[in-house]
């Protein structure tokens, strides 16, 4: 027998919510619980996925396009995950109820974010990115929410050219 598959990669997957596409990937994914590292590049996720996620035991890194957090939370904790990647988070501010072992999160950076990121105490590294919306700008007020993130080890900003407060801004 081939060992059971641990890694899973999926790209710009459409699938609406209810979708018979959606509905397909979300149940194939059901299928495997020995997957660690899931990368849905492109893909939105909302509580509906994150729940299927929820369900998978050793998953400890997650990939998603933007991703949508409900508020009450929609979906048991993921707390095996230890890696995020998203592009985008609305409702950022469930983030630590979703994700309460978070070790390392790459996002975009802005203030909103910062903010809903400051009460994940786990957190040990973050790679911020330039914000998608052209609105949403980092500054001290940001920043300053990470100063209660003793233990953050790593932060590196890249491709954050609009910085408040003495830095660059378009």
């Amino acid at each position: 027998l081939p060992p059971p598959l641990t890694a899973l990669l999926l790209s710009a997957l459409a699938g609406a919510a209810g979708s018979p596409a959606k509905a397909g990937w979300l149940s194939w994914l059901r299928g495997l619980p020995s997957l660690t590292c899931v990368d849905l590049q492109r893909i939105d996720v909302d509580s509906e996925a994150l729940s299927v996620l929820a369900s998978l035991p050793k998953l400890s890194r997650l990939g998603v396009g933007e991703l949508t957090l409900s508020s009450p939370p929609g979906c048991p904790p993921l707390a095996s995950v230890t890696k995020l990647v998203t592009h985008a988070c609305v409702g950022s501010g469930q983030l630590p109820n979703t994700f309460p072992l978070l070790l390392a999160l790459s996002c975009d950076a802005c203030d909103d974010t910062l903010r809903d990121v400051a009460p994940l105490a786990s957190l040990r590294h973050m790679l911020l990115w330039e914000p998608v919306e052209p609105a949403a700008v980092l500054g001290d007020a940001g920043l300053a929410a990470l100063s209660g993130l003793t233990g953050l080890q790593v932060w590196r900003r890249r491709r954050c050219e609009r910085v408040v407060g003495g830095r660059r801004q378009p």
